[in-house]
This record gives structure tokens, sequence and C-alpha cells, in this order.
């Protein structure tokens, strides 16, 4: 039902309980003259209507545009306005295209973190001390345990073997969180 229509038959219902008719439009916000008002558009556009189905109907990935120009081929020259109107009065919408991902070139497969020291992240943590001194920190995560590497320091460090795949966590620079002490 369109607009129009509902709201006559709200006129309509409003008249059933008792209310004058201009009463009623006065209530609702509808022209009295709109009451009488008989739409000749149906039995004009009933014969495109029917052709538009049936084109539909044997080219459906077509639109409506294309649906336009094989109606003027026809003989059924119309506007492309009006045909758009049809078209989608009648549900003839077609579905939204997805957006296709785009591939990358040159990118590598990211690496898993399926045992420890196997994928490590690295973030660069800039922040400022109580007296305004600024520092920068290099926070590194093992993946597999989520939080630091089990061999971190100095020479112990130097003999282990590096990380299959380092990832940089991405983003703008992060500010630690220092409490006030």
């Amino acid at each position: 039902m369109d607009r129009v229509a509902v709201r006559r038959a709200q006129v309509r219902y409003a008249m059933t309980r008792r209310l004058s008719c201009r009463r009623a439009c006065a209530l609702l916000r509808v022209a009295r003259s709109a009451l009488g008002y008989a739409a000749r558009r149906p039995e004009r556009d009933a014969a495109l209507v029917a052709e538009l189905q049936r084109l539909a109907a044997a080219h459906p990935r077509y639109g409506y545009r294309r649906m336009w120009a094989l109606l003027r081929r026809r003989g059924l020259a119309s506007n492309a306005k009006r045909v758009h109107r049809l078209w989608r009065g009648t549900g003839l919408t077609l579905p939204r295209r997805r957006t296709r991902r785009k591939l990358r070139t040159g990118a590598r497969v990211r690496p898993v973190a399926d045992r420890p020291n196997a994928v490590w992240t690295y973030d660069l943590i800039h922040d400022a001390c109580t007296d305004g001194t600024p520092f920068k920190c290099l926070t590194v995560v093992d993946e597999f345990h989520e939080g630091a590497p089990r061999h971190h320091r100095g020479a112990l460090a130097a003999r282990r073997s590096r990380p299959a795949g380092p990832r940089a966590a991405g983003g703008p620079p992060r500010r630690a969180a220092v409490s006030a002490q």
C-alpha cells in the first residue's frame, strides 16, 4: 500500500468512529479532495508493467536502463524515469553488488604463531615522565604466549634464533599508561 492509500484508509476508519469527513481529514491532515481521487496510472501502465515483467524473467541480470533500451527497440517508447518508477514499484530491483576484495600483489602470507618464539610482534611506545622528559620504549610480544618472549635479555637473546616472522603492530604510536606515584 502506498502512503496515499494508507491515509485514505485512516480517514475511513476515523469516519466509522463517528467523526465527520471534514473533521477526520483535518485531524489526519489529508485534503478532502484526495479522498475521491482515483489514479489512472495503473491502467495506463499495465501493458508496460507486463512487458517489463516478461523481459525481466527472460533477462534476470538486466537493470532498468537496459530494460528501457529493450522496450524502446520493441516499440514501447517510454521515459526512462517512468520505466525506473515501474521497475521499483513492481519489485524488480537487482540485488546490490558486493564489493570485490582486491588482491594484494607481492603480499606474503602472514606467519602463524603455532609454537613459542615463532612470531614476535613489536611496537614502539612514546611517553613522558612526570617531569616532562620524553622516552621511547620498544615492546616485544611473543604471539604464542601473548606475553614477553621467554629469552629477551642480552647475550641470551643473541644466542637464540630470530623469530620466523617478526610483525610490526600497525597504527599510530601508542602512549603508555603511566600511573602517577
